[in-house]
């Protein structure tokens, strides 16, 4: 017991000695786009998804006869220590908006706070359904395509999630992104 109690005045005077500097470096504001997820498949950073690669990427992404019902991506981001007022764009690529569908290139910028442009990540069901991760520090946001046209047009291309905030004038900035080519 006496050990015990050594080891923790130990390790508390230890951290009392540790520069100011170096208590802070913990606290420092961080930024990922870790991945993103289409129609419930997830595509890691870089992802490329090809009809008859062997991973069921189009399958799942546009059902048997790749006509989904609809086109729904996620993208998730890792951010620690930013603020909710924190300014922040968040910028969707998508083949829809790409071809002019839902109000054409742009139409999926966000511009305004950290706090209202993210949502966390834990405890939503559809994160864990669009295979997000769902820790403390994770949020995320979706995008859909508009109903009333024809989904198959548009799973073919480029997706991506760029985001940036600025914390205490220092600005971060993440973006991810992944390519399917199943038509």
């Amino acid at each position: 017991m006496h050990r015990h109690a050594l080891a923790i005045a130990l390790l508390a005077t230890l951290a009392a000695a540790l520069p100011a500097g170096a208590q802070a470096a913990s606290k420092k504001p961080s930024l990922k786009v870790v991945g993103l997820s289409l129609n419930q498949w997830y595509l890691s950073r870089g992802a490329k998804v090809k009809r008859d690669d062997g991973t069921n990427g189009c399958y799942t992404i546009g059902g048997p006869s790749l006509t989904p019902q609809s086109l729904t991506l996620f993208g998730f981001v890792n951010a620690a220590h930013v603020p909710k007022s924190a300014p922040m764009t968040l910028t969707f690529t998508t083949p829809w908006d790409t071809a002019g569908r839902g109000g054409g290139p742009g139409a999926n910028v966000y511009e305004g706070t950290f706090g209202e442009g993210l949502f966390k990540s834990k405890g939503r069901n559809q994160v864990s359904i669009f295979g997000g991760p769902q820790g403390p520090n994770d949020y995320f946001r979706f995008d859909m395509l508009p109903t009333g046209g024809g989904t198959s047009n548009f799973i073919d291309g480029s997706y991506g999630l760029k985001v940036s905030v600025t914390v205490k004038g220092k600005k971060l900035t993440s973006a991810s992104t992944a390519s399917v080519d199943c038509l």
